[in-house]
């Protein structure tokens, strides 16, 4: 028998047994030299019913591309059955600026449409207007700059997008968390966390790594670039984007005993100087060996802070690091209470008020630290 003519052979048996569910039937077609499956898949436009469509798999038609079609047949023949299937996952070009106005559109109508938001006309418009169309035009912009699909990577970029300490970043939060519920979108079990800025830090829910993490995921950076960028954020307590507007070479000048670097006028709190903690990083993470990882700097001010912060936390999330950059920002604050930094003393290194340096971080304060700061106090 011809190869061609034994593949379809057991296509019609795998179709026949193994893919054979009477609510979520999916078949494997042979279509000239590859394979295919066809089966009643959602809608590809926002609102629509499920439909008998086909999904090209890519693979050849011959026993080894018949496995793995196999294999995905059965890997959306689960989904379908969980109601998790996604089309995203699936066809690359699927959510391209059209289906995302789609789906945005779909989201509005679904908030005038909620009971409540009926009783005040006026003040639902102002809610819709103030509260979700600066956040989703944000994710409009982002989406079409990056041409990124609807997906949780595109959701963090927009999340990060805003400072940390900002209500804007909150309320960013959660009209990402209402869009990714409409949309079926898996977001990162800490997104709470992730978007609550600075408003309610406890120490069971910040996540930041200890000193031996920090030197461990060092490590596993293989990129040198990116692996002295790590370095001076966690050495220095920067922000993402200072690292682009710091003068890292102050580290070379001869009469610079304690590495202090000077941070640019350009970034969020003009310019600074940062202290390394710990000072042996400096020589452990060669970060005299400066290289700055080649990013497009040359944008407008309200642009450039932004940006360059998204591509350091696209960096973090592809070598799987397990903390967002602004974690070793954390540490570093948390790190300066258990030396003993005076808090107006490590908020300046920082670029903050020391409120904001106290409300944030006193939490971290132990007993022993406070023993020491009261025998100090006493002492003096």
């Amino acid at each position: 028998m011809p190869l061609q003519e034994s593949i379809v052979s057991l296509c019609e048996v795998i179709n026949g047994y193994l893919l054979d569910d009477r609510h979520h039937p999916v078949k494997l077609e042979v279509r000239g030299q590859s394979l295919s499956l066809r089966a009643k898949l959602p809608s590809k436009e926002s609102g629509g019913k499920p439909s008998m469509q086909r999904i090209s798999l890519g693979v050849k038609g011959d026993k080894p591309g018949l496995k793995k079609a196999l294999w995905k047949a059965r890997e959306i023949q689960v989904k379908l059955i969980t109601d998790s299937f996604q089309w995203r996952d699936y066809d690359p070009t699927y959510h391209n600026t059209e289906t995302i106005e789609k789906s945005l559109e779909l989201f509005k109508t679904n908030f005038f449409n909620e009971p409540k938001r009926k009783l005040n006309l006026n003040a639902t418009n102002a809610t819709w207007k103030g509260a979700y169309v600066p956040y989703l035009n944000r994710l409009k912009d982002i989406q079409k700059q990056h041409q990124l699909p609807l997906d949780s990577e595109l959701f963090l970029m927009v999340l990060e997008d805003y400072d940390l300490s900002s209500s804007g970043r909150q309320k960013c939060g959660i009209v990402l968390k209402k869009l990714a519920e409409q949309e079926k979108i898996k977001l990162p079990e800490n997104w709470k966390e992730l978007s609550g800025g600075y408003q309610s830090l406890e120490k069971e829910k910040l996540k930041y790594p200890s000193d031996q993490e920090i030197v461990e995921l060092w490590n596993k950076i293989k990129n040198p670039r990116w692996r002295w960028v790590f370095g001076m954020l966690a050495t220095y307590g920067l922000r993402t984007h200072e690292i682009f507007f710091c003068n890292a070479e102050d580290l070379l000048l001869e009469s610079n005993k304690h590495n202090a670097i000077r941070i640019g006028s350009e970034t969020k709190t003009g310019s600074r100087t940062a202290y390394p903690l710990k000072s042996e990083w400096v020589e452990l993470f060669d970060l005299k060996n400066i290289q700055k990882p080649n990013v497009n700097t040359n944008l407008d001010e309200n642009r450039i802070m932004n940006y360059v912060s998204r591509s350091v936390a696209r960096k973090f999330r592809e070598y799987s690091l397990g903390f967002i950059p602004y974690s070793l920002r954390h540490a570093w604050a948390i790190r300066s209470i258990h030396h003993g930094f005076n808090p107006s003393i490590a908020s300046k290194m920082m670029g903050h008020s020391v409120e904001m340096h106290t409300k944030n971080y006193h939490y971290y304060l132990s007993k022993q630290d406070m023993d020491k700061a009261y025998v100090d106090a006493i002492q003096t």
